[in-house]
């Protein structure tokens, strides 16, 4: 476990640990983040009061590539819920929801064998609209302030658990995965590479794609991109 007052990115701590020969699963957070990252090369704001760490792990060989990810947005939702009572879904594929505003983000990046897996959480505060979203905290939402620390605790050791999970366990967690999701049924709008798409979301597979359902009759697997929920085609 690294602690750290200021750091760039738990991200950039997580990997040069590693780099120098690390083992077992290494923990790095911080009370700020002077240059954190979220999906895409996007920017993560840390909210005075939030939370943000990165856990380096070497998951089991056989786990799919969208699993660090998968894992992470469902053990944090699953902790959450066991420490306050407040339920979070999750956006496809890594944002933490509450009323339709983001309360927190995952970034999974790969490393040799590693999986480098962040985690920004809006605890006690939350910046109000970052990058055109708004957001919300766990306290806003629950009526309390909560103790960073015993939060912490809780988070890692469910994400951690996910994490190593072997193919049977991750079979088991393919079901509250998809009870936790925000997209399953629903239209959206998905960007990504190869442009914009619109369909009704049928299938969130162990794999950790989205497979969509058009109103042409067609199917579409989306591996990666960004989703918005949509009540019709426009906007």
């Amino acid at each position: 476990m690294r602690c750290h007052q200021v750091v760039d990115s738990t991200q950039d701590v997580a990997r040069e640990a590693v780099r120098r020969g690390a083992e077992g699963p290494v923990l790095v957070v911080t009370q700020r983040q002077s240059s954190g990252r979220g999906r895409r090369g996007r920017r993560w704001v840390h909210a005075p009061g939030g939370l943000a760490f990165t856990l380096a792990v070497q998951v089991p060989l056989d786990a799919p590539a969208a699993w660090p990810t998968m894992a992470a947005a469902l053990g944090s939702a699953r902790a959450v819920e066991a420490h306050t009572g407040i339920a979070l879904g999750i956006k496809w594929p890594n944002d933490l929801v509450h009323g339709g505003r983001k309360v927190g983000g995952v970034l999974a990046e790969a490393h040799g064998p590693w999986s480098l897996v962040g985690v920004g959480l809006n605890v006690n505060s939350s910046p109000g609209v970052a990058d055109d979203t708004p957001t919300a905290c766990l306290a806003e939402i629950g009526g309390a302030a909560l103790d960073l620390s015993a939060l912490l605790i809780e988070l890692t050791a469910a994400i951690v658990g996910a994490l190593l999970a072997d193919a049977t366990t991750r079979r088991a967690l393919q079901q509250p995965w998809n009870e936790l999701s925000v997209v399953l049924g629903e239209w959206v709008f998905v960007s990504g590479p190869d442009g914009h798409v619109y369909g009704r979301v049928d299938t969130l597979p162990a794999d950790g794609s989205l497979h969509l359902a058009l109103d042409d009759g067609t199917r579409r697997v989306i591996t990666t991109g960004d989703v918005s929920l949509r009540l019709d085609r426009t906007g």
